[in-house]
């Protein structure tokens, strides 16, 4: 199981969720959807609770979608290669 986070660079949405092959879903959701979605991360394990409470601010009211203020981005740069570190 791997934990991902992937953007709708439309929307600016980020789904932070979990899968076996992140790659195959986020290529699912492409084909439903009809455009392109960017996979920001894909780490081994089940972290999304814990993503889930640091950015329980920003959730949106469908599933495991949280409108990014710059917080999940700045997240990402600083501090997810370091604490998601093999």
């Amino acid at each position: 199981m791997k934990t991902y986070l992937m953007k709708n660079p439309v929307t600016g949405l980020v789904k932070i969720a979990k899968a076996v092959e992140p790659e195959t879903v986020v290529k699912m959701i492409e084909d439903g959807a009809g455009e392109r979605f960017e996979l920001l991360i894909a780490v081994d394990g089940d972290r999304v609770q814990e993503l889930h409470e640091r950015f329980t601010d920003l959730r949106q009211p469908f599933a495991d979608w949280f409108e990014d203020d710059g917080s999940i981005q700045v997240w990402l740069q600083e501090n997810a290669p370091q604490e998601w570190a093999q």
